[in-house]
């Protein structure tokens, strides 16, 4: 009998000391959860870098080769970007971003044209002209969202993008020109 009620003394004596410890410790905090399942995100980003290239081609004039040369300088400025996407599976999303850039360019031509009475006596032209450029980029994605709180979420995320760009080129030039045609000079440029 004895040995029964130590036994009894030490199962009550345990169940209070648990009792005790559930109440000093606190409730497990509930892990964060997302609390939508699409979003969007829009912002803005500034080119910082340019994008200057140069060109050169033959042109035929006279019965004779000639050459010219276009200097594109493509500017710095802001670019657009907007992205959505969903929640597929618990921490998964896939999205689609597009990012837009646009920008007016300057060119320089220079060329060599050649005399219509005399070979190997080229005149040099040279003008400027005004054009524009347009970057689009469609990016897809697939995104990891980790909750770290009710109120931050950190993102990661990667995938493949697309790039278009379009640019007013120089195809050809015209240029003015009257005896005894010692000189030329630029008229237009045709992109």
């Amino acid at each position: 009998m004895k040995s029964s009620s130590a036994l009894t003394a030490a199962l009550l004596a345990l169940g209070f000391c648990a009792s005790a410890d559930a109440q000093t410790q606190p409730a497990a905090r509930p892990r964060p959860v997302l609390p939508e399942r699409l979003f969007v995100s829009i912002g803005s980003v500034y080119q910082v870098g340019s994008n200057d290239f140069t060109d050169s081609a033959t042109i035929r004039r006279n019965a004779e080769n000639g050459r010219f040369e276009t200097d594109y300088s493509v500017g710095t400025g802001p670019a657009f970007d907007i992205s959505g996407g969903v929640l597929i599976w618990r921490n998964l999303a896939v999205g689609v971003g597009v990012t837009r850039f646009s920008t007016s360019t300057t060119t320089a031509l220079s060329a060599s044209v050649p005399h219509p009475f005399f070979f190997n006596r080229p005149r040099e032209v040279s003008g400027e002209v005004g054009g524009d450029r347009t970057e689009s980029a469609v990016h897809v994605q697939l995104r990891a969202i980790v909750p770290v709180s009710n109120r931050i979420q950190v993102t990661v995320f990667g995938g493949p993008s697309f790039f278009h760009v379009d640019q007013s080129i120089v195809t050809d030039f015209d240029y003015s020109e009257s005896y005894p045609y010692d000189t030329a000079a630029f008229s237009r440029a045709v992109t």
